[in-house]
């Protein structure tokens, strides 16, 4: 195996923030189960202020494993999940594994994404779906597979996302010419990195198979289920549309904001030809799919 693939040490980062303490024990309780497998492991965490740091780690847990930048006061959700990038940079690993604290990370994350980056700079695998409470739903985000095994360049994400902050890994190497600057006007964080980095030449591929449990909540607005109001879809949609105004133009960028404009009239109607539309929609889905659907049901409208 080449230095190149052999990917010795590994950081696992998140972004922390405040949790109820149930969410944050679980956190830890799979900090536990990954560490067994990965004893050199950094944590690499990005703390938001006045956030007790303590409550999603596991007890005895060396602090010379703890890498933990603290974020000032009033950092914004775009700034604290950079601190995060650069926490896990500076811990020197060469491949950082990523998990959102209020999700659970895998026992076998590290050796399905070192799967995933054998011949690639980006690891995506596939998350168990579980409750506010933390019960397993018995779905998964992408049921058996995701529609990509292997991605470069970004047009095969323009309308259908497969990246997250907990079901990705990447070559620290990805970041050799600098973190990407992402614009505070961006919400989905993570839809923007991996555009990004495939824009500028890196290479994705599937790990093979579960890397955490993603949790779901009633209001998630960026969740694995369908929108359940019109004005849901409407914060989802200018979410989107934030996307692709931060990106510069291309020909699938264009494609898609074409199919979010069509959505956009549609709500700026208020026909409740929507919520029509929103009814047919399986429950269980990535949230932009709400949106590229609906789109798709009213260019099949407009042509027929």
């Amino acid at each position: 195996m080449s230095g190149r693939d052999r990917l010795a040490k590994i950081a696992l980062c998140s972004a922390v923030y405040s949790q109820p303490a149930h969410v944050a024990g679980q956190f830890a309780d799979g900090v536990v189960e990954f560490l067994r497998n990965e004893p050199d492991c950094v944590l690499a965490f990005a703390v938001e202020n006045g956030t007790d740091v303590s409550a999603f780690l596991p007890q005895g847990v060396r602090d010379s494993r703890v890498l933990t930048i603290h974020a000032p006061p009033q950092t914004s959700p775009v700034a604290l999940r950079r601190l995060m990038l650069e926490a896990g940079m500076s811990s020197g690993a060469d491949c950082l594994v990523f998990c959102d604290c209020d999700d659970v990370v895998s026992e076998s994350a590290a050796s399905l994404h070192r799967r995933g980056l054998r011949g690639a700079d980006i690891s995506y695998g596939n998350l168990d779906l579980i409750n506010w409470k933390g019960e397993r739903l018995n779905q998964s985000l992408f049921g058996g597979a995701p529609a990509f095994q292997r991605i470069s360049g970004s047009d095969s994400i323009a309308q259908r996302n497969v990246f997250g902050l907990s079901n990705t890994a990447v070559r620290s190497s990805v970041f050799a010419g600098g973190i990407p600057e992402i614009p505070q006007s961006v919400v989905a964080v993570d839809w923007y990195l991996f555009t990004v980095l495939l824009d500028q030449g890196a290479h994705a591929a599937y790990a093979g198979g579960s890397v955490a449990s993603y949790r779901q909540y009633v209001d998630n607005t960026l969740g694995a289920s369908a929108a359940v109001s019109s004005d849901q879809l409407a914060k989802r949609l200018t979410i989107a549309e934030r996307h692709f105004q931060a990106l510069p133009a291309t020909r699938a960028r264009q494609e898609a904001e074409l199919a979010l404009r069509r959505v956009r009239q549609e709500l700026d109607k208020e026909s409740g030809a929507i919520q029509g539309m929103m009814s047919l929609m399986p429950p269980l889905r990535a949230w932009y799919e709400d949106l590229f659907g609906i789109a798709a049901q009213l260019a099949d409208h407009t042509e027929g």
